[in-house]
């Protein structure tokens, strides 16, 4: 497969390391700028500007391994949960009519990584430990925490806005 400037690729290996985030490849700027690529936009910081061997060199696949990126998780539809159903009901005991109301709460965040995949726990020395379970993922009242978070494991943050019904 041929890659170009630009490409927006999925790197799986870097340097021998087993990896795995997004990034853009760009021109690197070095006297090997026909064998390598630097890469930027990367959805793990750590990775920002890092080199990675062009596909026709003799170390991409043994170095460096990447592939098109055509799951990205960006692409993924954020997954909200709410209640549909407002509804006004009478009170059959007397004149009073009962209104229920939707009421937005804060926002809060969550963390995914894969398909499925979500932070359950973070202890204080960054252990991770993940559930497929959207339900006992690890909510963040504070965006930053779950950036800083997310930047460290190549996560991404995902927003909830849940709802209370209330009378």
């Amino acid at each position: 497969m041929r890659f170009k400037t630009g490409d927006r690729v999925h790197v799986t290996k870097l340097k021998k390391e087993v990896v795995d985030f997004y990034a853009t490849l760009e021109r690197a700027s070095s006297s090997n700028e026909h064998l390598l690529y630097r890469l930027k936009n990367c959805t793990n910081s750590i990775y920002e500007n890092d080199v990675v061997w062009k596909e026709d060199s003799n170390f991409h696949g043994v170095k460096d391994y990447y592939t098109l990126a055509t799951d990205e998780e960006d692409t993924d539809k954020p997954e909200i949960q709410y209640i549909s159903d407002m509804y006004n009901e009478q009170n059959n005991d007397g004149p009073y009519k009962r209104v229920s109301a939707i009421v937005n709460l804060d926002d809060q965040y969550i963390i995914k990584m894969k398909k499925d995949s979500y932070v359950q726990v973070v202890t204080s020395n960054y252990y991770f430990r993940f559930t497929e379970n959207i339900k006992r993922a690890n909510v963040y009242e504070d965006k930053s925490d779950a950036i800083e978070h997310a930047e460290l494991i190549g996560g991404r943050v995902l927003n909830l806005k849940r709802y209370v019904e209330v009378e």
